[in-house]
């Protein structure tokens, strides 16, 4: 007799079978849930790692952090932001790799949807304006007739990279190329920075980076202009915070806070009138640029360099007993070494103001009286 499969057992496999392939269809739509919670989780593991060692200042680990954030997702927006950050301080005092990373980076958070994000905005204006500031110190040590945008007559400090060693005609095709490519990046930071500015208005490190902005482009009222509004939200800030120290009841905590802000407004306010008293000179104003430094170091007092910077002022005003003072003062407190270049131009303004305004000599019968 010819058997027959059993309807009812075939159709039964057959259901069986769509309900393996159903299972296997939801077990992979859960483990595609599970790996995307746990990459998400990676990277706020890992992003949250480079924020605060970026806060702690621990640079190496912030950008090692960032950058194994941006294995797990490399568009992520604030990662990249961080490790912009870090790159950007980084490069903060010459370092021209560091701050063509910054760069880089920033244009690809702006590429990922950033560009009209406050956070990218500061971060790409911050990052060209160190760029461009390097880019004119080592035009400056190119062309040693230029004005320097380091200070009163400071050294630019930029580092031997060879091109010194040229001949003139190199020296100066490497000095235009510089140029150049500070004016590219002052007129991208200008634009970032003022959109930064329109987002957040209050925000004092939008307000200091167009001032330095400003006097890299010797622009001297429109840096002032900039540099008295961050002068007034630093002293409104510190104001705020010793409203705080008044207070009956605080706790020691809310007391440690308010001191450390109180600290860093002072530091905001003395940054600002430094670069404020470098405007004023440029401008002729070397009496009210002493004043503005008056402040600076008595906000500050262990600012060596504004002590040599106070003392050309005066001296240029035509106070030589004071600028005699600051410029002995800045070689007591200066770690320069004796043949550093500010250091010889203290000595011999020192001998300029003694020329113009001898010192008394002293009473023969003082030891008696």
């Amino acid at each position: 007799m010819a058997t027959h499969a059993r309807p009812g057992r075939f159709r039964a496999r057959r259901i069986g079978a769509r309900g393996h392939v159903a299972w296997a269809a939801i077990a992979l739509a859960g483990g595609i849930v599970a790996c995307s919670s746990i990459d998400q989780r990676q990277l706020e593991v890992r992003r949250d790692a480079a924020q605060t060692y970026y806060d702690t200042g621990d640079l190496v680990r912030a950008e090692n952090s960032a950058r194994q954030a941006l294995q797990v997702d490399p568009s992520d927006l604030k990662t990249l932001t961080i490790l912009g950050m870090t790159r950007t301080r980084a490069g903060w005092h010459g370092d021209l790799v560091a701050l063509d990373d910054a760069i880089a980076t920033f244009e690809k958070a702006e590429g990922e949807g950033g560009k009209k994000t406050f956070q990218v905005q500061l971060g790409h204006g911050m990052a060209r304006g160190a760029r461009a500031r390097e880019y004119l110190r080592r035009a400056e040590s190119l062309e040693p007739t230029a004005p320097t945008t380091a200070g009163f007559g400071a050294e630019p400090g930029a580092p031997d990279t060879g091109e010194q060693r040229g001949t003139p005609a190199e020296r100066a095709l490497w000095a235009k190329r510089y140029r150049d490519g500070a004016a590219v990046d002052l007129d991208i930071a200008e634009e970032r920075l003022l959109a930064a500015h329109e987002s957040q208005p209050a925000y004092p490190d939008v307000l200091e980076h167009l001032q330095s902005l400003y006097s890299l482009r010797n622009d001297p009222d429109r840096s002032l202009e900039w540099g008295r509004k961050a002068v007034e939200l630093a002293e409104a800030g510190r104001k705020e915070k010793k409203k705080i120290l008044e207070r009956t009841g605080r706790s020691g905590a809310l007391e440690d806070a308010a001191r450390a802000d109180v600290r860093r407004f002072d530091v905001r306010e003395a940054n600002s009138r430094s670069l404020m008293a470098l405007m004023l000179w440029r401008k002729g104003d070397a009496a009210t640029a002493a004043t503005e430094l008056d402040r600076v170091l008595a906000l500050e007092p262990d600012r060596v360099e504004d002590y040599y910077n106070r003392a050309i002022c005066r001296q240029t005003a035509g106070a030589f007993a004071d600028a005699r003072h600051d410029l002995e003062t800045f070689l007591r407190r200066s770690t320069l070494p004796p043949s550093a270049p500010m250091v010889r131009d203290a000595w011999n303004r020192i001998a300029e103001c003694d020329r113009a305004a001898p010192t008394p000599a002293p009473d023969a019968h003082a030891s008696t009286r």
